[in-house]
């Protein structure tokens, strides 16, 4: 694959900067759509470094290079300059060796993918969007915030996402989002299907009703939850045991079967690989990002 430049940018006034400043909000009318805005201007060497599955779903903005990703054991995942890219249910990696990132992750809220494409929020699962379609003047947009520096691109999109998404209605159904509540809170040791039951996405409505407005299925989706906790938790203590024990696997041979599927390596091979920059960079997104005041998690 031939990495493309977006026209009209200068990628080379763009270096990585030392820090990655911290991800910041949205205005707040947007938040019922937009978690946090992070920049992304990273050089990662992306040979035999595998993208683990996650549960988010973002619009890259890439004012730099545009690579393409290729899922394990799974399809193309075609890169735009504006995409929106959904969960991955399996470990991908770049079809390049070496990629200059230089864009602004937007990431939406759990069901605004849903409110924002409707059905073709399927496409985003293992995939992704030309988000061009959905947003206009797209182009023109990445112009105009590759030199500005982050706050001010941050300032920039709230002032054009703003009347876009003012014309959406989000959605909303309070079982479902109870339900992501506990799909999503500390990890403890329930068992996945425990986890599923107590949420009430054991019935084959609230199933059907998960996978229309996530594009997975509850099951599914708490896996990868449970394994984007275990690689917080690894950065911090790899400790084999104690994180077999904290996030309810039955034993180590499943700990390391689930492991290996949602990332393409084992548990020692990345103990191993964390001593690079370049391994880490491709685990950026796990990051927590700030928290809204105005949003509260708990189920009433």
């Amino acid at each position: 694959m031939t990495i493309k430049p977006v026209p009209e940018s200068n990628e080379s006034s763009h270096p990585p900067p030392d820090a990655a400043p911290a991800p910041r909000l949205p205005a707040p009318e947007l938040r019922p759509f937009i978690k946090h805005y992070r920049l992304q201007e990273v050089d990662i060497d992306t040979w035999d470094r595998w993208a683990p599955a996650w549960t988010q779903t973002f619009v890259l903005l890439n004012y730099g290079e545009i690579y393409h990703m290729k899922a394990l054991k799974g399809p193309l995942i075609q890169g735009f300059p504006a995409m929106i890219a959904g969960i991955r249910t399996l470990p991908a990696i770049g079809t390049v060796p070496f990629v200059r990132m230089r864009a602004v992750a937007v990431e939406l809220q759990p069901f605004a993918t849903y409110s924002w494409t409707g059905n073709r929020v399927a496409e985003t699962v293992d995939g992704s969007l030309d988000a061009s379609d959905f947003m206009p003047g797209a182009h023109r947009l990445l112009r105009e915030i590759a030199p500005l520096p982050f706050e001010v691109k941050c300032q920039r999109l709230d002032e054009y996402f703003g009347p876009l998404f003012n014309n959406i209605e989000p959605f909303q159904h309070e079982s479902l989002e109870k339900a992501l509540s506990v799909l999503t809170e500390p990890a403890d040791q329930q068992s996945i299907e425990a986890r599923v039951e107590r949420a009430g996405l054991s019935s084959r409505h609230f199933r059907r009703l998960f996978r229309q407005v996530t594009g997975v299925s509850p099951k599914v989706y708490s896996r990868i939850l449970r394994m984007e906790r275990v690689l917080q938790d690894f950065h911090s203590n790899p400790d084999l045991n104690y994180l077999e024990r904290v996030h309810g696997f039955y034993d180590q041979s499943h700990f390391i079967r689930e492991f290996k599927r949602f990332t393409n390596v084992t548990p020692r091979a990345l103990i191993k690989a964390f001593q690079e920059q370049s391994v880490r960079q491709v685990h950026s997104n796990l990051e927590s990002g700030p928290e809204d005041p105005s949003r509260n998690s708990s189920i009433p």
